[in-house]
C-alpha cells in the first residue's frame, strides 16, 4: 500500500478527482493527502475529503499565497478547520520561499511559526515548503520541537499524529 502525502487536488472537479483516485488505486496508492495552500483551498480539500474515503487533507497557508500578514483571524480559521474535521491530518503546505518576488520574508516567517504552533497544539505533522531558505527553515524546526514530513510518496501507513522523519534526508543534502 502506498500513501501519497503531497497532492494538490483542490483545483480539480469532482469527476476529475474520481478519475485521479481510480488511477491511483490501480497503482496501489490507497490514501492521498491533499495540501491546502490557502484557507479557501483547505476548505475545498475538506469538502472533497467528505466525499472520497481515501482522501485526507492538510490545512495551511503556503508562503507564496500570503497576500497580507498572518492574522489572528487566519489562526482562528485554521484552528477551527483542524478541530472540526477529522480528516485533517497534517498542517500543509506551510513554510518559507525566499525566491525573488515572493511575499515579504517577515510575513512568511511569522506565518510559518504560527502555523507550526497550530500543528504542535493539535499534534499534527507538517508538510512543509522550503525554497532557497534552508537555514531559516531548519531554525523553525528547532522551534517546533519535532520533525515535519516532506513532499514524497510513502509506502508506510500514516495516522494522526504520525511524524515521518524524512527531514533527515534534507539534512544530508544540505
Amino acid at each position: 500500500m502506498l500513501i501519497d502525502t503531497h497532492v494538490h487536488l483542490d483545483p480539480f472537479s469532482k469527476i476529475e478527482i474520481e478519475e485521479i483516485l481510480y488511477r491511483a488505486t490501480n497503482e496501489d496508492v490507497k490514501i492521498v493527502i491533499s495540501a491546502g495552500t490557502t484557507i479557501e483551498s483547505s476548505k475545498k480539500n475538506i469538502e472533497y475529503s467528505k466525499i472520497f474515503p481515501q482522501f485526507f487533507t492538510g490545512v495551511g497557508i503556503h508562503p507564496m499565497d500570503l497576500i497580507e500578514p498572518f492574522s489572528k483571524n487566519h489562526d482562528n480559521e485554521l484552528r477551527d478547520l483542524v478541530s472540526n474535521h477529522e480528516k485533517v491530518i497534517v498542517m500543509s503546505e506551510i513554510g518559507l520561499d525566499y525566491l525573488p518576488d515572493m511575499p515579504d520574508r517577515a510575513w512568511q516567517f511569522d506565518a510559518f511559526r504560527k502555523q507550526i504552533s497550530i500543528a504542535r497544539d493539535f499534534e499534527l505533522p507538517i508538510i512543509f515548503h522550503s525554497r532557497d531558505a534552508p537555514n531559516a527553515t531548519i531554525s523553525n524546526f528547532a522551534f517546533s520541537l519535532y520533525l515535519p514530513t516532506m513532499h514524497t510518496t510513502l509506502d508506510v501507513p500514516i495516522s494522526k499524529p504520525t511524524i515521518i522523519f524524512e527531514f533527515l534526508v534534507l539534512l544530508a543534502i544540505i
